[in-house]
């Protein structure tokens, strides 16, 4: 980041963990919700219990997690962190932070798949997220109560409804030049950063 976020009007970009070997697909389809994405031959990074408990997490209009495109504030968070062996498998397309604008966009303080996640628009997510630890770097802490507050703030989402369009999408980060070359070699002509630090490889 280029500034240092203390506020909702302050994001300019969001994140989205994805296997390179699904680019292909997304520049067919855009980014798909896991409901949608499941009907086309895809690679898939979640974890399977994970996954299971989005299915059945709802968000109060009736639609459940599946149902949505889930995007980090931060990419440097607990998921990337568990799937730092496939690094070079993986990369981070960078969402233009307008898409929080739209009307079926969902946002949380925190990992949606929590029990005590809060599911929030735009104007009540301006005063109800932290800012400090969704973009810390190191969400360890001596006390358990910290540890745990830190590690289900950082993983804070924007859900958005079905599909992330192609329009949203402004480029990507990659850990490495091999894996630049690879997304190259997908036909994604979008600006390509190689930023290790969000692969925890810096």
């Amino acid at each position: 980041m280029t500034i240092q976020i203390r506020r909702l009007s302050d994001v300019q970009e969001l994140h989205y963990i994805i296997s390179l070997g699904n680019i292909e697909s997304v520049l067919k389809n855009g980014i798909l919700s896991y409901s949608r994405s499941s009907k086309i031959e895809h690679t898939s990074i979640a974890d399977n219990d994970v996954r299971e408990r989005r299915l059945r997490k709802f968000v109060p209009n009736g639609r459940n997690l599946g149902e949505y495109v889930n995007l980090y504030f931060n990419a440097r968070n607990p998921m990337m962190y568990r799937l730092k062996p496939d690094i070079n498998r993986l990369c981070i397309l960078i969402i233009s932070a307008d898409i929080i604008q739209k009307e079926d966009c969902v946002l949380t303080d925190g990992n949606a798949a929590c029990d005590y996640v809060r599911f929030l628009n735009y104007n009540e997510a301006s005063n109800k997220l932290n800012f400090e630890y969704i973009y810390i770097k190191y969400w360890n802490d001596n006390d358990p109560i910290k540890k745990a507050k830190k590690t289900f703030e950082i993983m804070a989402e924007v859900l958005v409804a079905d599909c992330v369009h192609n329009d949203y999408i402004i480029g990507a980060y990659v850990p490495n030049n091999r894996s630049l070359d690879v997304l190259k070699q997908t036909g994604f002509n979008k600006e390509i950063v190689i930023n290790p630090n969000l692969f925890f490889e810096a």
